[in-house]
């Protein structure tokens, strides 16, 4: 399994926004959003910037997903499109809106 590292600056503000992520996150594994899995925080030995452990999804994000469109297969970019209207109707039925 790989795991990526996501990085907050050390501002105020980023810092509660992160919080609220991780908060969000949590909140989506309660209602089974497998796609959403953060393992857990850490902070930077050097930096001290903090650090949410989370699931490496190997295309990246949707937007890079959908622009390698000519490497994908209708049926594969279907399937994933279908996932995340699963994942955002069990989102918006457990109050958590996107």
């Amino acid at each position: 399994m790989w795991v990526a590292l996501k990085s907050v600056e050390k501002r105020e503000e980023s810092v509660k926004e992160f919080l609220e992520e991780i908060k969000a996150m949590h909140q989506c594994r309660k209602v089974n959003l497998g796609s959403l899995d953060c393992y857990d925080v850490t902070r930077h030995p050097d930096t001290k910037k903090y650090l949410m452990v989370i699931r490496f999804v190997e295309f990246g994000d949707l937007r890079n997903y959908l622009s390698n469109f000519a490497t994908n297969s209708w049926k594969d970019l279907l399937n994933r499109l279908w996932s995340l209207t699963i994942d955002l109707r069990s989102l918006h039925r457990s109050g958590l809106v996107h």
